[in-house]
C-alpha cells in the first residue's frame, strides 16, 4: 500500500512540476507580446531535421535559430534550464533595488 501512495505521489509531482513548465512558457510568451504588442501563438515545427515548440508567426513557418539545435536532450531539461536562468535574473534584480519577491 504504501509503495502505490509513494508512486501516487511522485506522479503528482510530476504532473505539478509538467504545469509549471507550460505555465512557465505561457507567461513568457504573454509578457512577450504584452511588450512587443504582438499576438504570438505557439507552434511545434516536427519533420525530419527537427523537433521545436516555438512561437508562431503565420508568415514565417521556418525556424531560423536552427543554430542553436544543440541544446538540451528534453524538453523538461531545456524549460527547467530557462525558468532557472529567469527567475535567477529577477531575484538579482528584486535584490539589487532591495526589494523581496
Amino acid at each position: 500500500m504504501t509503495d502505490t501512495r509513494e508512486m501516487g505521489d511522485e506522479w503528482i509531482r510530476a504532473l505539478e512540476a509538467d504545469k509549471a513548465r507550460l505555465d512557465f512558457l505561457d507567461e513568457c510568451n504573454a509578457a512577450l507580446n504584452a511588450r512587443s504588442g504582438t499576438v504570438y501563438g505557439w507552434a511545434l515545427v516536427m519533420n525530419h531535421n527537427v523537433n521545436r515548440l516555438m512561437t508562431e508567426r503565420h508568415h514565417l513557418a521556418v525556424d531560423l535559430h536552427d543554430s542553436k539545435a544543440h541544446g538540451a536532450p528534453s524538453c523538461r531539461d531545456a524549460i527547467d534550464a530557462e525558468m532557472r536562468r529567469i527567475y535567477a535574473a529577477r531575484r538579482a534584480a528584486l535584490s539589487s533595488t532591495g526589494e523581496k519577491g
